[in-house]
């Protein structure tokens, strides 16, 4: 890094990352030491502070390099252990190195860990999606690790967020225990059916890692039971929420990509059972107090000044993207599984965050679309109404939906009327879709 730094320019820019990512490549197949790991994320922090005095087309001729040494990275971060190496004798008491921080030399790498991924994020997203999609499996075991699940969880939804499918339809290999569940899905159904199912799984696996399909898979198995260890069981349920909220974002991207992903998706999480262990689970430590929208989304912001997770605070985030994003499947655990008690706060919580929420952004997305073509949406938050006409030649659609204020628990409204040139049982049909 220090040569680079000195001799690094615009003809060799590209020379320099290669050799680090050759060398970091070696050392990711050895054993290594936590000092290689600190030299490591030195060595990066200085080629990426040369790299910005070069021009743009230098940084062009980098980037394959440059992604491949940040996958390194993760790799090695993936397998470091993070517990205190030692026991301080200081007398009467032993000690570990959580009580004795200014000796901890792993709590001073993994802050110098941290400090590197928020600076990546907020400098290189690309790179940082990059190496947390191609080490996506190792970091998605990180979360199980409180000491190192926040940068784990920063790096893997930097990721889920870039957009990128894992697979394509034809490269996609389904891990043996979906390949199980896959078969005993379908087990007994006509072809039909079947393949409909099928699809669902295959989508699903194209934007879904395979290790967090195969978590999804088991929460309906393997419930989380208290058995009485209070700080193994927030911690056991902390790691699982963080997975959902990750499951998602990947979710969202898919959609973003393609609309008719959402229907796969949902579908295959629904035949998982997880939204069900979601909310059971969550609820019981949730905030469902009224309280701002951003407040939310700050606990999970790689720019918010905490290290760490609060369990209150995911557990309401993990509600409010459920129900913002699978509607449908949230509101299926309304109705059949929300206990009573719990019914007129959760309602509370839908009208004063959710929904004014969710239609907000629904409509700066319309806003945002350039895709919408000669039909016409506009929409109201104050009046929860959103109109879209199309006209083409003697025929002309014009749809009013109005969103209830506890929407998606309440249907919403269609209003078919000016549906010239569209006979009824067509009209009855979209609206159903639509509510």
């Amino acid at each position: 890094a220090a040569t680079s730094m000195a001799i690094m320019n615009e003809g060799n820019a590209s020379c320099m990352w290669n050799l680090m990512h050759i060398v970091s490549s070696k050392v990711v197949s050895e054993d290594f030491s936590d000092q290689f790991l600190s030299f490591f994320i030195q060595a990066l922090e200085g080629l990426n502070s040369k790299m910005a005095e070069l021009p743009q087309s230098a940084k062009a001729t980098t980037i394959s390099s440059e992604q491949s040494c940040t996958s390194n990275f993760f790799k090695l971060f993936a397998s470091w252990d993070a517990s205190p190496a030692q026991s301080y004798d200081i007398g009467e008491y032993w000690v570990n190195d959580n009580m004795v921080p200014e000796l901890d030399s792993k709590t001073c790498l993994l802050q110098e860990i941290q400090a590197f991924v928020v600076q990546e994020a907020v400098r290189n997203q690309s790179a940082i999606a990059y190496g947390a999609r191609l080490r996506v499996e190792d970091l998605l075991t990180c979360l199980s690790s409180p000491k190192i699940q926040w940068c784990a969880f920063h790096a893997l939804i930097t990721s889920a967020r870039k957009g990128d499918m894992f697979y394509s339809n034809e490269d996609v290999d389904l891990s043996n225990s979906t390949k199980n569940r896959l078969d005993t899905w379908t087990g007994g159904l006509d072809e039909e059916e079947a393949i409909e199912i099928e699809e669902d799984v295959f989508a699903a696996a194209q934007w879904l890692p395979h290790g967090l399909m195969s978590d999804l898979e088991i929460w309906k198995d393997d419930p989380l039971v208290h058995d009485g260890d209070q700080t193994l069981y927030e911690s056991a349920l902390a790691t699982r929420l963080l997975k959902w909220i990750l499951c998602l974002e990947y979710f969202d991207s898919a959609g973003n990509s393609d609309m008719r992903n959402r229907a796969h998706i949902s579908s295959y999480i629904e035949k998982t059972g997880a939204v069900k262990e979601i909310f059971d689970a969550a609820v019981s430590f949730s905030d469902l107090s009224q309280q701002e929208p951003a407040d939310l989304f700050d606990s999970i912001s790689i720019s918010s000044k905490q290290e760490c997770f609060s369990l209150p605070q995911i557990s309401t985030l993990a509600i409010f993207r459920s129900i913002e994003l699978m509607p449908t499947l949230c509101k299926n655990w309304w109705n059949d599984e929300c206990p009573r008690y719990l019914q007129i706060e959760l309602n509370k919580f839908v009208e004063t965050m959710v929904a004014p929420e969710t239609l907000r952004r629904e409509l700066e997305r319309i806003n945002r679309s350039s895709a919408l073509g000669d039909l016409e949406v506009s929409g109201s938050c104050v009046s929860r109404e959103v109109v879209a006409t199309y006209l083409q030649d003697e025929c002309k659609l014009s749809v009013l939906i109005r969103i209830p204020s506890s929407f998606p628990f309440r249907n919403a409204e269609v209003d078919c009327q000016k549906t010239l040139g569209i006979s009824e049982k067509r009209w009855r049909y979209w609206s159903f879709q639509i509510m």
